[in-house]
């Protein structure tokens, strides 16, 4: 038997290893540290088991000794588990850079490392294969890349769903004709849509019939490092009357649903977002900016709209025109294109 090893257990990575699991493989989530990888690599090395390794998200630390330390262990899985004839497989959600880059030089260093040693490169849509043309080391590997995907129906907790939906409901009883906008982000300057939010308000809620508001799901209270930046954005956008802001828990897209017009959303980086599916699973249209790579996606598929026409006079009514003439359709026919099933099979 083959054995699949996840390195980060997420809602990606079991959602996967349900569908390899259902074709008689046998897939292992582990928690993240590269220390866990490397001694399972050891350990089934020692076993002779036979396995294969799927690196995915190569985020660094802000301490240059551990990026090191992660760099070097990472290069002993890729050699240790080429010299033992087993295989490295690379999941790339990242194509231009990782979320976190604390040491871009050796990041880059480390993506040349994997994708010279992987089997695969997994891009996460077909619509990335053009990015990818340009981009290193994906340029230089064309021959690995193949494509797998996410997909729709996650669990999620409503706990904290209930609270925004208290919300929801209070300022539709103390305003007439008001819009709901869902942006549930991490703090990560990749986030456009943070330093956006209050442009986007601005042009709806001016001289407009109806009345938006944004519920922003984002822990600024957890930001370790208190960083400057998304403590001046808290506090321009905890005065806004038009932002309703929760610091911490899971979003049920799902629980939501019926009360939220639209999803905010853009990525400065070249990545499909899973927030992509959650939307396009409960019919709820992505408004995304004119610039990163998930515009288009919701162009070719059509499941949103592109803010790119923030000079027009009448923003607002073309805004929710455009909105409410998407078809339902759209999101299903995404679906039908990137699934679970679709994703697990490809990394078998």
């Amino acid at each position: 038997m083959i054995h699949y090893i996840f390195p980060n257990k997420d809602i990606k990575s079991k959602n996967w290893s349900e569908v390899i699991s259902s074709e008689v493989r046998q897939p292992i989530q582990l928690n993240g540290d590269i220390r866990e990888s490397l001694f399972l690599v050891l350990k089934y090395l020692l076993l002779r088991k036979k396995y294969i390794y799927f690196f995915r998200y190569l985020n660094d630390y802000d301490n240059f000794i551990l990026t090191l330390f992660k760099f070097f262990f990472e290069f002993l899985i890729c050699f240790l588990t080429s010299l033992s004839k087993n295989k490295v497989r690379w999941v790339a959600h990242n194509l231009n850079r990782e979320t976190s880059e604390y040491y871009p030089l050796i990041t880059k260093i480390r993506r040349k490392v994997i994708a010279y040693y992987s089997e695969s490169i997994y891009l996460t849509s077909e619509l990335l294969y053009p990015e990818a043309q340009k981009i290193k080391p994906f340029s230089k590997n064309k021959e690995k890349l193949k494509i797998t995907s996410f997909g729709g129906k996650i669990e999620s907790d409503i706990s904290l769903s209930i609270e925004i939906e208290k919300s929801i409901n209070f300022i539709k009883s103390t305003k007439e004709n008001v819009k709901f906008g869902l942006c549930a982000t991490s703090l990560s300057e990749k986030c456009y849509h943070l330093r956006n939010i209050s442009k986007l308000l601005d042009k709806l809620n001016n001289n407009s019939d109806s009345f938006t508001v944004m519920i922003l799901v984002a822990d600024f209270k957890s930001d370790s490092k208190g960083r400057k930046l998304w403590v001046d954005l808290f506090n321009e956008l905890s005065l806004r009357d038009d932002v309703v802001i929760f610091h911490q828990g899971n979003v049920s897209e799902e629980y939501l649903a019926s009360n939220i017009d639209f999803i905010y959303r853009t990525l400065s980086d070249i990545s499909i977002p899973m927030t992509l599916y959650n939307a396009c699973n409960f019919k709820i249209p992505i408004v995304t900016d004119d610039l990163g790579f998930l515009k288009f996606v919701v162009r070719h598929y059509s499941v949103g709209i592109i803010l790119d026409f923030y000079d027009e006079r009448d923003f607002s009514k073309i805004f929710y025109e455009r909105l409410y003439e998407i078809n339902i359709s759209s999101f299903d026919k995404f679906l039908l294109d990137n699934n679970w099933d679709i994703g697990g099979k490809s990394l078998i």
